[in-house]
């Protein structure tokens, strides 16, 4: 065994929590619906208006619908998720303190000034990786950060990832954004 130590940094959070999010509403799949329900609403309202020219009506409606969605996904990545992200680092104490991470063939050990984890690897809900971080969820929304700096090299990162396969935990990266 060889540990591991490393900080998580505010920069190496907001690109776990910006992926975490992108997983978690499959991106396009969450607004979509939205636009659905939305839509739905506008027609039902458009045919309940006497004189008017409804498929104009309609149309108008369903891009102004679409808009306000374009926005509120781009206030929610570049505005909300920023302050959130940030009140988070501030909050939890032991991301500006060093952690250290360790596997076996079996478990997975993360310690902190604040205590320490011992984690089956069968135990894991699922993980998802990028160049930048491996996130190892232990449910959906509960997931411990390994960011690059936590490996010593590549073939660290891909030690860590065998371990993972071969314990059948679940990959998650298809539509992981940054």
């Amino acid at each position: 065994m060889t540990a591991r130590t490393f900080t998580v940094t505010a920069d190496d959070l907001m690109r776990a929590f910006r992926s975490h999010q992108a997983l978690r509403f499959k991106g396009t799949q969450f607004y979509a619906l939205i636009v659905t329900v939305l839509a739905g609403i506008t027609l039902a309202y458009g045919f309940n208006r006497p004189g008017t020219q409804y498929p104009v009506f309609a149309g108008g409606a369903l891009l102004y619908l679409i808009v306000i969605v374009i926005i509120i996904r781009l206030v929610v990545r570049w505005i909300w998720l920023p302050r959130f992200v940030r009140r988070i680092f501030t909050q939890q104490k032991e991301f500006s303190q060093p952690q250290t991470v360790d596997w076996t063939e079996d478990q997975l050990f993360l310690t902190s000034a604040n205590g320490q984890s011992q984690l089956p690897f069968g135990d894991l809900h699922q993980y998802a990786r990028n160049g930048d971080a491996v996130l190892l969820y232990r449910s959906e929304a509960l997931f411990h950060i390994l960011p690059a700096s936590a490996f010593t090299d590549a073939a660290d990162r891909a030690a860590l990832i065998a371990r993972l396969d071969h314990h059948h935990v679940p990959c998650r990266t298809a539509g992981w954004q940054l």
